[in-house]
């Protein structure tokens, strides 16, 4: 069974098994895509931050964030640059 077809299966039984908790689906092929993805989620302009706070909050209950696609590292753990 391939990779994504798993991911599916686990998600639904999570929601099955805890209707409370959220999934979430994010595309991770690429910067750009994660970045669309969070927009998607989060609505807002400080996207990480957001998404960050967000699901930290113990208001917000379970969740589960999927990152579909993330075969490079370095677009979930950017090097940090200078400016950081």
């Amino acid at each position: 069974m391939p990779k994504s077809q798993l991911v599916i299966e686990h998600c639904y039984r999570t929601v099955e098994q805890s209707p409370e908790t959220w999934v979430f689906w994010a595309h991770a092929s690429n910067t750009a895509q994660l970045k669309q993805s969070y927009r998607e989620i989060a609505a807002q302009a400080d996207l990480f931050k957001l998404v960050h706070d967000w699901l930290h909050n113990e208001k917000n209950g379970p969740w589960l964030l999927v990152f579909d696609k993330a075969d490079n590292a370095a677009v979930l753990f950017p090097p940090p640059s200078n400016s950081q």
